[in-house]
């Protein structure tokens, strides 16, 4: 589950994800970074997949870097993306090239902000923070 935040950052894109467990806070960040570019990600097909490793020594980075590399993906081959399998240190993210007669395009993310980024456990689950800069 993720939420958008208003009155965070000026310029920005703010929100906050919940889940019960790291993995499944990375796909909904992941979603949430889309939605922030995309209105309806029901409207993003899974036609193809790209695959990438997570890095980072920490989760904060492990986050990050995830994030990063989606906004990479955006930028240098247009795509979008509507799922993402986690197995292990492999992500499979599952997405479309940017259409815009089908997909109604928000703001156009920059990158992940290490303002105010923050991970952390919340009772059984995983909590995160995340600003985008757009």
């Amino acid at each position: 589950m993720y939420r958008f935040l208003e009155d965070v950052a000026i310029a920005d894109v703010a929100f906050e994800a919940e889940a019960p467990s790291f993995e499944e806070l990375l796909k909904e960040c992941g979603k949430a970074l889309m939605n922030a570019m995309v209105e309806n990600l029901e409207s993003v097909r899974r036609e193809k997949v790209f695959s990438f490793d997570l890095e980072g020594e920490s989760e904060e980075e492990i986050l990050h870097n995830f994030l990063e590399e989606l906004v990479f993906l955006k930028d240098a081959y247009q795509m979008v993306f509507s799922d993402f399998k986690i197995e292990g240190k492999k992500v499979y993210a599952f997405g479309e090239r940017i259409d815009a007669r089908r997909h109604s395009l928000l703001a156009e993310v920059k990158a992940v902000s290490w303002h105010l980024f923050k991970v952390e456990r919340k009772g059984k689950g995983w909590r995160a923070f995340v600003v985008l800069d757009v």
